[in-house]
């Protein structure tokens, strides 16, 4: 069975959650995160060897709220707008090759950034350094390009959004892959081996994911340091992911519920990343 992109350049609407669920040895409670955003996709392949998907972001919310008491969650959702408005080019499986719009991004990051710089200050020296710190960092990633597509890449909404789903699955409906699954470990590369199996119900394509970690691709020596322990403590370290990915008679996303659980033996490490992504 193929899943392919057929022309549909109507603009789809989405709800998007997700959840973060961390219980770590030293803690007694699981801390619950729950960040939620409306998304609008318009992916036009109407042009020969060209696919390009226009994304915007909006309506961005921490535990239900656009502006959290903690203003540092507040200021991470403000700068977190440089990915919010994207135009990509994709590949003929649906990866993302690169941000076409990079001028019109450079040129709203520098608004931000004034935004920045006026809403958070500080009589604290400290803090007023650590934020104008933060900012500086920020500034740096957007500008190089090729660390701003690595920010891209590794977002998880665009991460998984922009798969690559437009597969031949063969003959027995299957594939196996390798894929990277993000923000688990922080930038430690953390690679799943998925297994991926696909299904027909009225000209809908279903995608039942399973995953497991994959240590020889995987930065184990990044991800034990994430964790303060040893590369040889993290023997136990185990991640199940299951999911379910949807698409349309066009090959267009309808929704994807995935659940990612990272657990080490014998210890209350825990934890769990879910992406839930609904047409409206």
């Amino acid at each position: 069975m193929k899943i392919e992109l057929k022309t549909d350049t109507s603009a789809k609407e989405y709800s998007v959650e997700k959840r973060i669920e961390l219980m770590d040895a030293q803690h007694e409670e699981t801390q619950v995160v729950v960040y939620t955003e409306d998304l609008t996709v318009t992916v036009d392949n109407s042009q020969p060897q060209e696919i390009i998907a226009k994304v915007e972001r909006s309506n961005v919310k921490k535990d239900g709220k656009a502006f959290p008491q903690n203003p540092i969650d507040h200021y991470f959702i403000k700068s977190g707008e440089a990915l919010n408005k994207l135009d990509l080019l994709l590949s003929a499986d649906g990866r993302i090759i690169k941000v076409v719009n990079r001028d019109k991004i450079l040129k709203n990051w520098e608004y931000t950034k004034i935004y920045l710089d006026n809403y958070f200050v500080s009589e604290d020296g400290h803090v007023e350094s650590t934020i104008k710190g933060w900012t500086k960092q920020i500034d740096s990633v957007i500008k190089d390009e090729e660390k701003y597509m690595h920010s891209v890449e590794n977002d998880l909404l665009y991460n998984r959004f922009f798969s690559g789903y437009w597969l031949d699955y063969g003959e027995d409906n299957q594939l196996v892959r390798n894929q990277i699954f993000p923000a688990i470990f922080g930038d430690a590369r953390t690679v799943l081996t998925e297994v991926l199996t696909v299904s027909e119900t009225e000209g809908k394509r279903k995608i039942d994911i399973a995953g497991s970690l994959n240590r020889e691709t995987s930065d184990i020596t990044a991800i034990a340091e994430t964790l303060g322990m040893d590369e040889t403590q993290t023997d136990g370290l185990t991640i199940n992911l299951k999911g379910v990915c949807q698409t349309d008679e066009s090959g267009l996303i309808e929704k994807i519920d995935l659940k990612a659980t990272a657990e080490l033996a014998e210890s209350d490490f825990k934890r769990i990343y879910c992406l839930i992504v609904n047409r409206k």
